[in-house]
């Protein structure tokens, strides 16, 4: 527990951050998608977010109760999928992408906030799962050269082919992330910003997101002859 708790603290600065982004990306949706598209998707994601609880606790217990429960979320969120018309789809479609997008650019500034954090603090250690841990990890426990290869020797690797956030990505969108973490950033000294920056700092945050949706959910058109 004490574990869990401290991770949880660890871990509330990009909790943070990905709360008042889902907010931004809701009104962005709102504007661009209109009230059915967004309560579409939010009756869409809280279903799935009750799903995956309750597949994570049926890890720690065997209730028949919970097994029912996930078998009618299952078959609420095919029915939300299966009355949604055409546009209505692509839209939420693109809309949880722009989230993903937002997730994982706040995921990786949150990397490198602890990574400041460890090595500005008052008693520098690595970074648990840094390379510079591991070699601590094998200095520690006394593996020399010889049982680390012995270790390497026993690896098997297997090649994946998967979608991956450094996979090809717009110029556009890559400027808009980067653009993305410099907010979160600067929100890291917001005791530090005066009530006007703090405004400009929330007009350009909420604008960010909008930028993101604005092409993607704009309506396909059709073109006929």
């Amino acid at each position: 527990m004490p574990e869990q708790n401290q991770r949880a603290e660890k871990d509330a600065p990009l909790r943070r951050d990905i709360h008042t982004l889902g907010d931004a990306l809701g009104r962005a949706i709102q504007q661009h998608g209109g009230p059915r598209v967004f309560n579409t998707e939010e009756l869409l994601r809280l279903s799935c977010k009750r799903l995956r609880d309750c597949e994570e606790r049926l890890v720690y217990a065997s209730d028949p109760q919970l097994l029912n429960e996930i078998a009618a979320l299952g078959q609420e969120i095919m029915c939300i999928v299966e009355e949604c018309d055409l546009d209505t789809a692509i839209d939420i479609i693109r809309a949880f992408t722009v989230y993903f997008h937002l997730v994982n650019t706040a995921e990786q500034y949150h990397r490198i906030r602890r990574r400041h954090f460890y090595e500005t603090s008052s008693n520098p250690s690595s970074q648990h799962g840094s390379l510079a841990a591991l070699v601590e990890f094998f200095v520690r426990n006394g593996l020399d050269a010889p049982a680390i290869q012995n270790l390497l020797n026993r690896l098997s690797i297997e090649l994946v082919f998967t979608a991956h956030p450094t996979e090809a990505t717009r110029r556009s969108l890559i400027i808009k992330s980067r653009r993305l973490a410099e907010l979160l950033e600067a929100r890291d000294h917001e005791d530090e910003m005066t009530p006007h920056q703090r405004a400009v700092w929330a007009l350009l945050l909420r604008g960010n997101p909008l930028q993101c949706c604005a092409r993607p959910l704009q309506r396909v058109s059709t073109i006929s002859n």
